[in-house]
């Protein structure tokens, strides 16, 4: 998790080393581009207002490990790593120890199914994207 701040020569190694792909020369180049797709490029001097604000709306609503300089997999790689800890954690709410008759088995099962019913109960319901972008379209402007 990272929280913003560098506590070490490796954070500082792994943060010098993307920002190094925005902070150089090549990005004062109009036809730049900040990932192999071309998504993230750099903008004509001459672009205006509208321009920009055009240029923003075809971005990815969630960053892609592309502008990083990642592979794909690695989404991949943090949706395993947060299944694995969500999975984890609710393992380590059963407790230890088990016995022979598969009594603690069924209990540990039990509680996990438990938990997980609870945090399906806490989610809201899926939105229909494409209703709320109709009814409350993003506006760039002041």
């Amino acid at each position: 998790n990272y929280g913003g701040r560098v506590t070490d020569d490796w954070d500082r190694r792994c943060l010098m080393t993307i920002l190094e792909s925005f902070y150089n020369t090549g990005v004062l180049q109009d036809d730049h581009k900040f990932s192999p797709s071309g998504v993230f490029h750099q903008l004509p001097g001459e672009t205006d207002y509208s321009g920009v604000i055009d240029y923003i709306r075809t971005l990815p609503i969630n960053d892609t490990p592309e502008i990083f300089g990642l592979h794909d997999n690695a989404n991949i790689t943090f949706a395993n790593n947060e299944t694995g800890d969500l999975l984890g954690a609710l393992l380590a709410t059963g407790g230890g120890g088990g016995s022979s008759s598969g009594g603690a088995s069924h209990n540990r099962d039990k509680i996990i199914e438990d938990v997980a019913l609870d945090i399906l109960g806490r989610l809201p319901k899926p939105m229909d994207i494409e209703h709320v972008m109709k009814k409350h379209p993003v506006r760039y402007e002041e």
